[in-house]
């Protein structure tokens, strides 16, 4: 290090105040680093009485010793050469780290050496880069190690080792005691935890506060606390203190984002302190962090303004924090694409924040409140961001305290600003006036409820066209993520059996119109190209409406004349023995079940239905008569309805009220395969029918589909595909399962093989548990929109939780929004999903 001649207005000025306070600043240039006075930023045509004094001062002292002309823009400084890095090499390969006391350099010193990591720092928070303290290393890796081994142990984390390295610059930009702390801390100490969460909550506040006009800078609330006894203020008695404030109650000691924001020529100076909170984050806990913050608030606002020497001193040890933290962010790229921003605080706000030159102010509290909690909470599933007090709580998922660590702050602001709710948002919702005067006044407006979204997944990627057949379900709501269901791909779904769960206006219909119709229009993905045959039982008449039936081109039957016939023999090779009679059995339990008829009622009807077969010459022992042309339901009717010695009973009933509608074609040359029937969308429409009559109709074409199903063979597998042939939905279920038809159970238990998938619809998960059937058993897919009545039971059957997480998901499951979901996506943890509806789906193919 050398004295040398250096020209003042190089560098940038270390006056305050106008004058009345300096500091000595360092600054990079012709290949060195110079210390000493500077006049940067200074008009030397309109200086103070101070400054002036200042400036000419060291101009005197530079030729004082000297033989140079006086120049009011020379002053002497201190030279340490670039050279003199490669005098350290060999130190720094023989140490394990290196102090260095009183530098005269700054951080950027030591952060443009390769291999030289900054561990540890201590600054005078001058307005200029002077530091007590520098502890620099080259073996990092043990540094890297316990970030690493911290970040591994959550689950879902790969830590790069180029991603350790931007942590510990993270950490470096923020505080310069955390890195040094967190390896002499025990794994059991709480300090990682919470030192790396609010390393996240940095990129939390900037992201969420972004607003193109204002220039958000953060500041660690626990450097204030120490860094105030560098400045003569003792930590015990000092600028943070009860005393010093006149508060009682805790305060915050996390983070403090300043904005600043030019307005009519003006510059403002916003404050927002953020509690951060990572764990279970019970509500007394949230209540005492609320508390917190609403202090710091206090504390800070009342300390800053005035307009004594005690607040101007106060206002000019914040702005020197917000230039020396600003030089941080930008040195350690904590967001590179606002490097101008930071660059801009560094040059054109210099002088103006060293000089008083501002004005504080609370005009943002109508837009995101006093202040913020943030917190990381265990056992949540959706992120949201609501008013607490005079504040805001951002309660986002415990992972995002260290997923953030990971991802780039402009990823997390896009993601914020560009998401679901990104009308919520402070540059959505804070219009900048022209002028001071313009600004609206501060209020006690309630801030409205608000949803955030967060950092990528790579649980559930977008595909290419050339990847197998995929279905939008909809936006993963956390992650903004494409929530994709893979039918035909039994490495991500077994089988594609699936439970559509909801209350009336939840938006359940819209989902199920829009999973039907992509399922037709992206046949051509599935396995063969086979186009998929998707047969609807409509109770309510949803699916027969023109919007539906003109995007899927879907054929609508009303119960009359059905072109099937639940009689027909489907006759192949490996036809079982006596299928006439099997046939006569399942129609009889079917219609026993439907009407509930008694033993001996069952046993009269399959007497009739046999009778029927033989009237048309097909006898069950001999193989050769099964191809005759079979007898319909009516055929069956009237034999039954004309014999005068029948009882007027509830067969006679259910048989008579089967005849008098025509249900199904009463002449069977008319009738076709069910399957052949099958082709694209098929509505059979129940509304307007009795309870019986729908779930008779139901059970009697599943009877014969299951039938049908056998003889066509199983489907086409190719690797990990598998073709999907048909998918059948039953809409508002609910009473057709409670009945136990078997057939259905059937379907559902060995459709897989044949490519057949069954879509249940009902408004409450425990329809899917009767006394003989557990239906959830044979799903794997489930969409559950807002149920308010819902049991940890039924989680249990859908998740695997903890119990705090269990009464967490039961919750949200009750607040959903409309279109709003949680997902279980073939075996998946619960995904919070806004559904891709039907009226989306179209309208993005207009």
């Amino acid at each position: 290090m050398r004295v040398a001649h250096n020209t003042a207005t190089d560098v940038a000025t270390g006056l305050s105040l106008h004058g009345l306070v300096n500091d000595i600043p360092s600054v990079f240039t012709n290949g060195s680093y110079r210390t000493g006075f500077g006049s940067m930023n200074l008009s030397l045509k309109q200086l103070d009485l101070l400054e002036e004094l200042a400036v000419y001062y060291n101009a005197l002292i530079d030729v004082a010793k000297s033989d140079n002309p006086f120049n009011i823009e020379q002053a002497i400084c201190t030279i340490i050469s670039e050279e003199s890095k490669k005098d350290l090499e060999q130190l720094y390969n023989h140490s394990q780290w290196i102090t260095f006391i009183d530098p005269k350099v700054d951080l950027n010193y030591f952060k443009g050496n390769k291999d030289i990591v900054i561990i540890h720092y201590s600054d005078q928070y001058s307005n200029t880069s002077g530091y007590d303290a520098i502890t620099v290393t080259r073996k990092a890796k043990q540094y890297q190690f316990v970030i690493e081994e911290f970040l591994n142990s959550k689950p879902n984390i790969e830590v790069q080792t180029s991603q350790t390295l931007d942590i510990i610059n993270m950490f470096n930009a923020l505080n310069g005691d955390w890195l040094l702390q967190l390896i002499s801390h025990s794994e059991y100490s709480h300090f990682d935890r919470e030192k790396m969460s609010i390393l996240s909550a940095v990129k939390v506040g900037l992201g969420f506060l972004y607003h193109e006009n204002i220039i958000w800078v953060p500041i660690s609330l626990e450097e204030v606390l120490r860094v105030s006894g560098g400045a003569g203020l003792k930590q015990k008695e000092g600028i943070f203190s009860a005393k010093n404030l006149g508060l009682e109650g805790k305060h915050s000691d996390d983070l403090l984002m300043v904005g600043l924001e030019e307005v009519g020529g003006k510059l403002l100076f916003h404050l927002y302190p953020i509690e951060v909170k990572v764990g279970k984050n019970y509500q007394n806990v949230i209540g005492k962090a609320v508390a917190q913050a609403r202090h710091t608030k206090e504390g800070i606002y009342t300390t800053l303004q005035g307009d004594t020497f005690q607040h101007k001193f106060y206002r000019n040890f914040f702005a020197k924090m917000v230039l020396v933290s600003a030089e941080k962010m930008k040195i350690y790229g904590v967001w590179p694409q606002k490097n101008n921003d930071w660059q801009k605080v560094l040059e054109d706000y210099r002088y103006r924040l060293l000089n008083d030159d501002f004005t504080i102010t609370n005009k943002l509290k109508d837009f995101i409140g006093e202040y913020a909690v943030v917190s990381f909470k265990a056992d949540v599933f959706v992120r949201k961001v609501s008013e607490q007090g005079e504040g805001l709580l951002m309660e986002l998922l415990e992972s995002d305290g260290y997923n953030y660590l990971l991802e780039a702050t402009e990823q997390i602001k896009d993601r914020y600003q560009n998401g679901e709710f990104k009308h919520q948002m402070l540059h959505q919702k804070y219009q900048v006036a022209q002028t001071v005067s313009d600004l609206p006044p501060n209020s006690e407006s309630a801030q409205v409820e608000v949803k955030v979204n967060g950092h990528s997944s790579d649980t559930h990627l977008v595909i290419n066209e050339e990847k197998p057949l995929n279905i939008l379900f909809g936006h993963e709501v956390n992650y903004q993520q494409e929530v994709r269901w893979y039918p035909t791909s039994t490495d991500k779904v077994m089988h594609t059996n699936t439970g559509i769960i909801g209350t009336m206006g939840t938006g359940k219909t819209q989902f199920t119109k829009s999973l039907i119709t992509q399922l037709v229009q992206n046949s051509t993905y599935n396995v063969n190209e086979t186009p998929i045959g998707m047969l609807i039982f409509d109770y309510k008449g949803d699916y027969i409406k023109d919007d539906f039936v003109q995007a899927t081109s879907a054929r609508v039957f009303d119960l009359f004349q059905l072109p099937y016939n639940p009689l027909a023999i489907d006759v192949s090779e490996n036809s079982r023995p006596l299928l006439p009679l099997h046939i006569a059995s399942n129609l009889k339990e079917t219609i026993t079940t439907a009407f509930n008829l008694g033993i001996k009622q069952s046993q009269k009807l399959q007497d009739v239905i046999m009778q029927s077969y033989d009237a048309k010459g097909i006898h069950k022992a001999n193989k050769a008569t099964w191809n005759k042309l079979p007898p319909s339901l009516a055929d069956i009717c009237e034999i039954y309805l004309n014999d005068e010695d029948v009882n007027q009973d509830s067969l006679y009933a259910a048989l008579k009220k089967l005849y008098d509608f025509e249900i199904f074609e009463p002449d069977a040359s008319k009738t076709k395969s069910l399957f052949d029937l099958i082709e694209g969308v098929t509505v059979i429409n129940l509304s307007g029918y009795d309870d019986g009559i729908q779930n008779l109709v139901v059970a009697i074409t599943l009877d014969v589909f299951y039938s049908q199903m056998q003889k066509n063979g199983h489907s086409t597998i190719d690797g990990n595909l598998r073709e999907v042939t048909k998918m059948i939905l039953v809409d508002e279920a609910d009473n057709f399962l409670s009945k136990n038809f078997d057939s259905l159970r059937k379907i559902l238990k060995e459709g897989r093989e044949f490519g057949v998938g069954t879509i249940l619809s009902t408004q409450f998960l425990n329809h899917f548990s009767t006394g003989d059937n557990e239906y959830s058993n044979y799903i794997l897919t489930w969409i559950i929109h807002k149920v308010t009545d819902i049991k940890i039971k039924e989680i249990d059957s859908l998740f695997n939780l903890e119990k705090g997480a269990k009464e967490r998901l039961i919750s949200e499951i009750k607040n959903l929004e409309k279109h709003y979901s949680v997902v279980n996506l073939a075996g998946s943890e619960p995904i919070f999903m806004k559904d891709r509806a039907f009226w989306e789906l179209m309208a993005n193919q207009l």
